[in-house]
């Protein structure tokens, strides 16, 4: 059985691997999944044939990985990666090793095109499975939860939110992200085609509810909800954190913020009554791999240990966050992806 790897090369061959996938990732649900599938292969109004990586029995499309390149901000630092998607393999052909063909495939071609790093979100029911190809989960998957405002809190009158997504106000959103995130490991550069391509997404999951922020009737920031949780918040305004966030439960009776703790909003300190959860998972859930690690040395400046290929430690390291950071015993920041970027 010879099997082929390569990147699609035309247009048919792009069209039976989106098929495919379609096909693998097909949910039942509030949203239309083919549909939505469609959009994120087109992404950023792009078809980009060299970011989807197929494998071929017989010019049979068996197998498929796309990938989509991000940069990430890492200490101020920009730095090549992209997010590993869409891994599927058709059903008949499983358990015969084209998976890890073609996986070893792509890292090869990822090294070979200049990423330092690649992460996934790995589904419950491949939990270790990516360990083994060098990929660790390195988020804390981070929640504060309010139990109750604090009632001497000041009400700030003069915000008001508005469910809607304004291509004008891209600029606005865009800078209030890089403000709020300014000390999260995991923030990724964002240009004003991402939020456009974002919109167009949004439009599609009505699970989920983009808010714009505006205080004195001028934007400032926004908010991305679904399930009674914050999922994305961003913020330029002159309210205190306390303020903000009791505007937003108030606004929304959402208690229930996902974001990392080095988040701008809760940096400073907030004089409510709430919990904070964190969870640590290495073998699934959102993974990282370091491709390159002696560029990416050179590229965030720390000296390299001799460390064995492919292990826990060497991520993390690179990553420079401490082993005993999964176990909660430090203050050190976690790997954490915001929700746009796992779309």
């Amino acid at each position: 059985m010879e099997i082929k790897t390569s990147t699609v090369a035309n247009k048919t061959e792009y069209s039976d691997a989106l098929t495919l996938a379609q096909e693998a990732f097909l949910t039942t649900g509030t949203y239309d999944s083919k549909q939505y599938k469609h959009v994120l292969w087109n992404n950023e109004g792009k078809l980009n044939y060299e970011n989807i990586f197929i494998a071929t029995l017989k010019q049979e499309i068996v197998g498929v990985i796309r990938i989509i390149p991000r940069t990430f901000i890492l200490d101020n630092t920009k730095v090549k990666g992209c997010c590993i998607s869409s891994v599927c393999i058709k059903e008949s052909y499983r358990g015969l090793g084209i998976s890890k063909l073609l996986t070893d495939y792509v890292h090869t071609k990822l090294k070979q095109r200049g990423f330092l790093l690649s992460y996934l979100i790995a589904r419950k029911s491949v939990d270790h499975y990516y360990n083994k190809f060098g990929y660790y989960g390195v988020s804390s998957y981070e929640k504060i939860i309010i139990n109750e405002v604090n009632k001497n809190s000041i009400t700030d009158t003069t915000l008001h939110i508005t469910p809607r997504f304004k291509e004008d106000l891209i600029p606005i959103y865009q800078e209030s992200y890089y403000q709020s995130y300014e000390k999260c490991l995991g923030k990724t550069l964002r240009p004003i085609l991402f939020w456009s391509h974002l919109a167009e997404r949004l439009e599609l999951l009505n699970n989920i509810t983009f808010y714009s922020i505006f205080q004195n009737k001028v934007c400032v920031g926004y908010l991305l909800t679904s399930n009674q949780s914050v999922l994305e918040l961003a913020f330029t305004g002159a309210s205190s954190s306390e303020s903000l966030t009791k505007f937003i439960v108030d606004q929304t009776n959402i208690k229930t913020f996902e974001l990392p703790s080095s988040h701008r909003v809760f940096s400073e300190q907030i004089n409510h009554d709430f919990s904070s959860i964190k969870r640590k998972c290495t073998y699934g859930g959102h993974m990282v791999k370091i491709l390159n690690k002696e560029v990416l040395a050179k590229t965030l400046h720390y000296s390299l240990k001799q460390t064995e290929d492919n292990t826990l430690n060497e991520v993390l390291s690179s990553l420079k966050i401490r082993l005993n950071d999964l176990n909660n015993k430090s203050g050190y920041r976690r790997f954490n992806l915001s929700y746009p970027d796992q779309l």
